[in-house]
């Protein structure tokens, strides 16, 4: 077999002999300029060169050098870099009924699997320790538009070995 590289033709395969007692020897010399070589040498080890950075991933880089910051747990906390375009006045509609609608669903099934239920308020107690969502105490208008309002239920995965849950 025949292949063409960057340092020139390389031949590999077997030779058969047509006596085996014969030494047989099958050699290739391919002739390339010192030069060709070196040149294609040193392309394949350098470095790849500085790609000049669009304006959108410079204003990424500035937002994330301004705003990262550790809290006294150790975590990063970053800001999400938002396009140009994007309404700073943004407005998701009314999502209440429709988790709440989800809410009554979710514990609907959750009591006909009283193993599940426990299961599932132990994440969702932890998801509130860890400050990844909170309770809602004030009462909110259901047009309200101000907030957005997240519909969960519950992931099982019973193959998993460290959450079966989420």
């Amino acid at each position: 077999m025949a292949q063409e590289t960057v340092f020139g033709w390389i031949l590999t395969g077997r030779a058969d002999a047509v006596n085996p007692t014969n030494n047989n020897r099958v050699s290739f010399f391919n002739e390339v300029a010192l030069d060709k070589q070196l040149s294609s040498f040193w392309e394949l080890e350098d470095l790849p060169r500085d790609k000049t950075a669009t304006a959108e991933e410079a204003k990424c880089e500035e937002l994330y050098k301004r705003t990262t910051q550790r809290n006294p747990d150790g975590r990063y906390i970053v800001s999400l870099p938002f396009k140009a375009e994007f309404p700073a006045d943004i407005n998701l509609g009314p999502s209440l009924k429709i988790a709440f609608s989800q809410f009554y669903k979710n514990e609907t099934r959750l009591r006909k699997n009283p193993d599940l239920q426990r299961e599932y308020n132990k994440v969702i107690m932890e998801y509130e320790t860890m400050g990844h969502m909170s309770k809602v105490n004030a009462i909110q208008s259901a047009d309200a538009v101000d907030s957005y309002y997240l519909p969960h239920h519950a992931v099982v995965k019973e193959e998993s070995t460290t959450t079966k849950v989420r």
